[in-house]
């Protein structure tokens, strides 16, 4: 007589269980080996938070909409397989077509938007005496409306003097983490188009927060998972 344990019951429900575990190994096989390819040369989508400390609007431009205290949120876009024009090792500088690049910023009821004609890059530093990124976006168009806006732009920079946030001046190597960084900063000037030296602001801050948002091909590859998993698990029912 069989044992309980040697049972065809039992055997068909450890048939089961190994063709549920082979299907969630498949699946993850797949992310894990799909998602550094998609990582190195495709599209990345940042969003920032965080407060300004200093504000200098002596001209009023804004309307004491923003003060210091006063929140913000930016969402950076770029696609990391572009080209390091830097043939150092320690530097990259990256510059990116406009279609590749975009950036904004929303504080104080204003959202401002980088015009796709403007001048863009992100440096990446990975020197012995610290790591750094600094992302550049110049020429912002302002929505509400205000009075034309000339030299304007948005400049976030991270800072490590520990040296350890990065390994190379690789873009695809740059963590979106607070925690990587000693200092994380937003610094945004914008100066209004005309004769007047005190219609211009200037706001200084700090970036309490990143977000890198999921890419399309990992949600794509995420939601493959899980439609194997939902096969498994119709198939053991």
């Amino acid at each position: 007589m069989l044992s309980a344990a040697c049972s065809p019951t039992s055997r068909r429900i450890s048939r089961r269980i190994a063709s549920g575990l082979y299907i969630v190994a498949v699946a993850l096989s797949l992310l894990a080996t799909a998602l550094p390819r998609v990582a190195a040369a495709s599209p990345v989508t940042v969003l920032m938070t965080g407060l300004w400390t200093a504000v200098d609007d002596a001209g009023g431009v804004l309307g004491g909409a923003v003060l210091p205290g006063t929140g913000f949120s930016a969402t950076l876009g770029y696609n990391n397989a572009a080209l390091d024009s830097n043939p150092s090792p320690l530097y990259g500088n990256y510059v990116f077509a406009p279609s590749q690049f975009s950036f904004t910023l929303a504080t104080g009821g204003f959202l401002f938007s980088h015009v796709a004609a403007g001048v863009n890059g992100i440096d990446v530093g990975n020197v012995g005496s610290g790591d750094g990124v600094g992302v550049y976006a110049e020429t912002f168009s302002v929505s509400p409306s205000l009075p034309p806006l000339g030299l304007a732009y948005a400049n976030p920079s991270l800072d490590d003097p520990t040296a350890t946030a990065l390994s190379s001046d690789a873009l695809t190597g740059v963590p979106w983490s607070v925690g990587a960084w000693s200092t994380s900063a937003m610094t945004f000037f914008a100066d209004i188009a005309d004769d007047n030296p005190l219609t211009y602001f200037n706001l200084e801050g700090d970036i309490t927060g990143f977000t890198v948002v999921p890419e399309p091909a990992t949600l794509g590859l995420l939601s493959l998972g899980l439609a194997l998993l939902g096969c498994g698990s119709r198939r053991r029912s």
